[in-house]
């Protein structure tokens, strides 16, 4: 598994990087609670290569992983 970054470059959006490619999603962190969306995650920034469902799963996964780690006082709203 390779390493990951999340960037919160705005109240409202977030970058996820891996391998030297990058996604940005909407996210509001203006709110108690985190809403995140699988369906948010479709295809890199820098590409029109769409993100297969395996490898959604596991961005998914790290992002939400790593929202909990960072805001444990948040609840975090996970929409499949």
């Amino acid at each position: 598994m390779s390493a990951f970054n999340i960037e919160i470059t705005h109240f409202y959006e977030f970058e996820y990087s891996e391998c030297n490619r990058k996604i940005t999603l909407e996210a509001d962190f203006r709110e108690p609670f985190l809403e995140l969306s699988k369906s948010q995650i479709q295809k890199w920034d820098d590409s029109n290569d769409v993100i297969d469902e395996n490898e959604r799963n596991h961005i998914y996964n790290n992002i939400v992983t790593y929202f909990k780690e960072k805001f444990p006082d948040k609840n975090i709203i996970v929409e499949d």
